[in-house]
């Protein structure tokens, strides 16, 4: 839940759910649904104009605000920023299959109508749930990153896929552990960061191809 602090803070989240609502993939949490509270009474976040009175400025010190509820479904599992906190250690076969399962949100995102780019994805927005798979738990990143109609460019993708691949490298131990990488993570990663430099306009595709490569 969020407190609201202006309209902006209403029309985002409502967006965040609306974007949510559209996507179908089964590592996107499913949107439940967003409702606006005072406390005491719930509503649909879309009607929540017909109700509460517009803010205008910030609001008064110590005053009670309406909150901004955006229910998704639950991902049990431990996000990317808390395995290496804990220096969690993943098999080679683990590591492919967290950076396959990655890249494989990233590409669906891009290949959007409009695409979707994720700037600067955040390690807590990752899960890894028990069987090993990646899920996308923040995709409003996109929309506080300043997602438009237009779509992004390749270079927002380049960058969307290097941050995957810096994730994936930071699980296997950091810089100094990329050595040791297994051999088709390595050329994923290598793809992933050459992309980065030359802008390609479906980089997450060619860094899957490095990754399932004989």
């Amino acid at each position: 839940a969020s407190d609201i602090v202006d309209w902006s803070d209403v029309e985002r989240t409502v967006a965040e759910g609306k974007l949510l609502g559209d996507l179908a993939h089964e590592r996107i949490p499913r949107f439940v649904e967003c409702f606006a509270t005072d406390g005491e009474r719930a509503m649909p976040a879309a009607r929540f104009t017909e109700t509460f009175v517009e803010l205008e400025g910030p609001p008064e010190e110590g005053a009670r605000l309406p909150s901004l509820v955006l229910v998704r479904a639950f991902v049990e599992g431990e996000s990317i920023e808390e395995a290496i906190a804990r220096r969690r250690r993943f098999a080679s076969a683990d590591l492919v299959r967290v950076a396959r399962s990655l890249f494989e949100i990233v590409a669906f995102l891009h290949e959007l109508h409009p695409p979707i780019a994720l700037g600067e994805l955040a390690r807590s927005s990752v899960v890894i749930d028990a069987a090993g798979a990646a899920h996308l738990v923040d995709v409003g990143v996109a929309l506080r990153n300043g997602a438009t109609a237009a779509g992004p460019s390749d270079g927002d993708r380049a960058r969307d896929v290097a941050r995957a691949a810096d994730m994936v490298v930071a699980l296997a131990g950091g810089e100094a552990a990329s050595s040791s990488l297994p051999k088709e993570l390595a050329a994923a990663v290598a793809v992933a960061r050459a992309r980065a430099k030359d802008s390609s306009p479906n980089p997450a595709r060619e860094v899957l191809a490095a990754l399932d490569a004989p």
